[in-house]
């Protein structure tokens, strides 16, 4: 939109030249405003590219930070599931520990229950050896000693 300025001027009929002049210096004024006007509209445009150029430069940043935000998102949930794997491998160490002590002392038990059977064993034999008549446990020690 152009603005149109129309110029009242009194119309001095005795005195065309000074009119003239006066319509000349009018107009200087006018193109004096319009050249203002003109430079201050093309200034805005040249500041509406630039805030427009800075807008674009910012959404770029935008997309940016927004991936950095999501590679950090992802970074705590990957830190999230190693420490849960941590965890995870911390009580798979502890049940292999304390299942290494039951078989530790499963080893004991059986080496003390081997250990109480050939006792046993001995003592039975000890037994059937003294219920017989003396002359064959004597018979039957000398065996054992020359067995042994």
């Amino acid at each position: 939109m152009i603005p149109i300025i129309v110029i009242e001027t009194e119309v001095e009929a005795s005195n065309d030249a000074s009119f003239i002049e006066r319509l000349r210096a009018a107009l200087v004024r006018e193109k004096g405003m319009h050249a203002a006007m003109r430079a201050a509209y093309d200034g805005r445009g040249d500041v509406l590219r630039e805030y427009w150029q800075r807008i674009q430069g910012m959404d770029k940043e935008i997309v940016q930070l927004k991936h950095q935000v999501t590679i950090l998102r992802d970074g705590n949930e990957m830190q999230a599931e190693l420490l849960r794997f941590q965890d995870q491998v911390d009580e798979l160490g502890r049940r292999n520990t304390d299942l290494a002590a039951r078989a530790e002392q499963a080893d004991q038990l059986e080496a003390q229950l081997e250990a109480a059977d050939r006792r046993i064993d001995e003592l039975e034999a000890a037994l059937a050896i003294a219920q017989l008549p003396a002359e064959s446990r004597d018979n039957v020690i000398n065996l054992v000693r020359r067995a042994a």
